[in-house]
């Protein structure tokens, strides 16, 4: 900031924080007649994502007419790049849900071997294992940060 704007008694200011899933911080500093040293402020900025999982629930009738219960869960991240979804007949009544759940970008930690999953990592490369069929990977979130 500029030299005048150091040194305003007070106002209200805007700050253009970048777009993307990273941490920020922003520090005030605060002086007063009264004070010897200034006041420090530090307010984080924590970025909020979300994570969707796609819930699929019936009952599929045997030729027995016994019922078996179906259950199948998605990630959407999963879905998007896979849209044929092959389930079996589902008889009767079935359920579709959406499941939003938010996904905190902090603590930011760096991707060491061993990810641990209710922490979030980065990485140059992906950690996010392998594609398991119908769920997709370990990560219940991907983002490229530029």
């Amino acid at each position: 900031a500029g030299e005048r704007e150091r040194h305003k008694t007070g106002g209200q200011f805007e700050v253009n924080l970048p777009r993307g899933p990273l941490y920020g911080r922003i520090v005030v500093k605060a002086e007063s007649k009264l004070q010897f040293t200034p006041i420090e402020y530090s307010f984080h900025v924590v970025r909020i994502g979300d994570a969707l999982s796609l819930w699929l629930r019936g009952d599929v009738t045997l030729s027995n007419t016994s019922k078996v219960p179906f259950v199948e869960e998605r990630r959407w991240l999963f879905q998007k790049k896979h849209p044929d979804w092959f389930v079996p007949d589902l008889g009767g009544l079935c359920h579709f849900d959406i499941e939003l759940r938010p996904v905190s970008f902090a603590p930011l930690k760096k991707t060491s071997g061993r990810v641990l999953p209710h922490l979030v990592h980065y990485s140059q490369d992906c950690h996010c294992g392998d594609e398991a069929e119908g769920f997709g990977n370990d990560c219940v979130k991907e983002e490229r940060v530029q």
